[in-house]
């Protein structure tokens, strides 16, 4: 049943997300954000947030439930209905994908 009902929350907020205007990783915003130093919570998740957007979906989303939601992959991958090696595979790629834009991570 959790399962369920997070798949209804999560179309709705993809649903809600394609409306929002979806920003380069070399532009000059995501720039600002991550030469800042964030000081509060919010705006380390607007950061974030920037970060991601760039990111397929399906990768970001992987990236969303480990880190926010603190979930082990077996979860994940009962989520969205993938097995668990998918799970690990898209979030290392996410991560792979993150490191090669920002050397930093």
């Amino acid at each position: 049943m959790g399962a369920y009902v997070y798949r209804s929350l999560f179309h709705a907020c993809v649903s809600a997300r394609r409306d929002v205007r979806r920003v380069p990783l070399d532009s000059p915003e995501v720039t600002e954000l991550d030469a800042a130093s964030p000081a509060t919570f919010e705006e380390e998740y607007a950061r974030l947030t920037a970060i991601l957007s760039h990111l397929p979906e399906n990768l970001a989303e992987v990236i969303r439930l480990k880190i926010f939601a603190s979930m082990t992959f077996d979860d994940i991958a009962s989520s969205l209905d993938v097995s668990s090696t998918t799970a690990k595979r898209r979030y290392y790629q996410a991560l792979e994908l993150l490191r090669s834009k920002y050397h930093s991570l």
